[in-house]
């Protein structure tokens, strides 16, 4: 099994990096063949279109465009998570300063929480782990320097991140993808409550 840190490294920052805006992804979506772009850059590519149809950037390949546009592309999930595992990379080894979530200080910070989705200093790290209030949030908070010195794998990482929540009904977990939102998550209630979910 491919570990971490020579995962990252075999990758080339082209693989991170969209071809219309030769920036890294931002909201990367997907196209039916494949290759992926930022959401606005594909926006751009969609409003250029005459006759319902884009061509791929990079492979030319044509594809029509969905009824609703630019939400009816599939969001890269696994890309998003890739991009935000190496943004934590690159924050432990550049020691930048960022702001606590805990105690809004700006230190550099020496963990991260999946379940607040945010950055902790060492002093709110140790409270983190060791207080009963956040015991839901501990076997999601990553002391980052351990993301190097266990070689963790990118199963590791990930089994550390919280499983998508329902947009609509917080409490329940994420079962589908609504195509008349912005492919955002929902659950299976919201197939048989609301009128507005399109499943895709």
């Amino acid at each position: 099994m491919a570990t971490w840190n020579p995962f990252i490294e075999d990758l080339t920052e082209n693989f991170f990096m969209c071809s219309v805006c030769l920036d890294q992804f931002n909201e990367p979506k997907q196209l039916p063949c494949l290759h992926r772009y930022c959401n606005d850059c594909l926006r751009t590519v969609i409003q250029a279109s005459h006759d319902g149809t884009i061509e791929c950037p990079l492979c030319k390949q044509r594809c029509c465009i969905p009824e609703d546009g630019l939400d009816g592309f599939k969001t890269d999930f696994h890309m998003k998570s890739m991009l935000e595992f190496i943004e934590l990379r690159k924050s432990f080894e550049k020691k930048d300063l960022k702001q606590c979530v805990s105690c809004s200080k700006d230190v550099v910070c020496s963990a991260y929480c999946f379940k607040c989705r945010d950055f902790l200093c060492d002093e709110c790290y140790k409270v983190h782990i060791s207080n009963k209030m956040f015991t839901d949030h501990q076997p999601s908070t990553l002391k980052l320097e351990n993301m190097a010195a266990k070689n963790l794998t990118m199963e590791e990482i990930a089994a550390m991140t919280e499983d998508p929540r329902c947009h609509f009904h917080i409490k329940e977990p994420a079962k589908l993808c609504c195509g008349t939102c912005q492919n955002e998550p929902v659950c299976l209630v919201c197939t048989h409550v609301s009128t507005k979910v399109t499943i895709s």
